[in-house]
C-alpha cells in the first residue's frame, strides 16, 4: 500500500470527499460536480484551466475518470 493511500485512510478529513465524475473525450471534458451540476469544457489548456477553477469550489474533490473507449482489433 502506498504511503499516500495509507495517509488518506488513517487521517480522516474534516469534510468527507466529494466524488467528481470526469469523462475524457478527444475534444472535450464532460464533468459532473454534483447531482445537479454538470457541464462540458474543451480538452485544451484553457478548458482544463476552466475545469480546475470549478474543482476549487468543491470541498475535498476526488476526480473519478470514466474508463471507456473503443478497443482496436
Amino acid at each position: 500500500m502506498s504511503s499516500h493511500r495509507k495517509k488518506e485512510e488513517t487521517m480522516p478529513a474534516k469534510t468527507p470527499p466529494t466524488y467528481v465524475g470526469l469523462d475524457i473525450a478527444k475534444d472535450q471534458l464532460d464533468y459532473c460536480l454534483s447531482e445537479t451540476v454538470e457541464g462540458r469544457c474543451a480538452y485544451t489548456p484553457a478548458g482544463i484551466a476552466e475545469l480546475i477553477q470549478k474543482l476549487r469550489s468543491v470541498p475535498q474533490a476526488r476526480v473519478v475518470c470514466e474508463a471507456s473507449g473503443a478497443t482496436k482489433s
